[in-house]
């Protein structure tokens, strides 16, 4: 579950044997790429309302859009526009950022509807061929007076490596073994894509595996690249 409240690490870089929140990202390289997939993007700007009462009825953490920012770094529409639920996040978000590449396509995959502190937002990650993309989610950001929707819209230009060409997840740990001596018993998590945020990239995939130690602070993640058994990084369980 994400850590509740608007904190958008939104791209940082990814590195040998450093590995944060699952997955690292690195800030998107402003120089134009020619795209390789086909998608649709909503550049409308509403002008930003100003503070009114608004209906008891509408679910919301009380926040004025006037808290945020006038322009936020990955934002891509901003609207008077008030979201009541997941289904109006949904719709929000496919008006405001759809992919026409097939294989491409986004998923509510968290809330911060349980969370009265935060601001009020929906995540959506992209998944390619139902496989996820780590690093590459979007965010209706809903206040009382508006709607904001943000993301890595430079995964547009993204290709994605073939399941084909990877080891399986048990050949991949074994190489990782015979080269690092690790011979734990770790259990496999997923396998997932990682974007970096560049504005043209291939996205490799990725697995990762679980260690359970025998007390929370020996429990970790480690990450490998699925097609060579190298190691990425791990990341310690969270404690407390």
């Amino acid at each position: 579950m994400l850590r509740k409240g608007i904190v958008f690490t939104l791209a940082s870089t990814l590195t040998a044997g450093v590995l944060l929140t699952g997955c690292v990202v690195a800030e998107p390289d402003e120089t134009e790429a020619t795209t390789s997939s086909e998608y649709t993007e909503s550049t409308t700007t509403e002008e930003t309302p100003s503070w009114t009462a608004y209906s008891k009825t509408i679910v919301n953490h009380g926040h004025s859009i006037a808290e945020t920012q006038k322009k936020r770094p990955h934002e891509i529409r901003r609207s008077s526009t008030l979201i009541k639920n997941e289904e109006q996040a949904a719709e929000y978000m496919k008006e405001s950022y759809s992919f026409k590449t097939k294989g491409l396509k986004l998923v509510l995959t968290d809330t911060s509807e349980d969370d009265p502190g935060a601001f009020l937002w929906y995540q959506f990650t992209a998944f390619y061929n139902d496989i996820k993309i780590r690093n590459a989610e979007f965010y209706v950001i809903t206040f009382i007076d508006g709607t904001i929707c943000e993301g890595k819209s430079n995964i547009k230009n993204c290709s994605f490596t073939n399941p084909k060409d990877v080891l399986s997840q048990e050949d991949a740990l074994g190489k990782y073994a015979q080269a690092t001596l690790d011979y734990r018993d770790y259990k496999f998590v997923e396998m997932c894509y990682v974007y970096n945020g560049g504005k043209k990239e291939k996205c490799k995939l990725q697995y990762s595996y679980h260690f359970y130690g025998e007390n929370p602070s020996e429990s970790y993640t480690i990450y490998l690249d699925a097609a060579t058994g190298d190691f990425i990084g791990m990341v310690p369980d969270e404690i407390g």
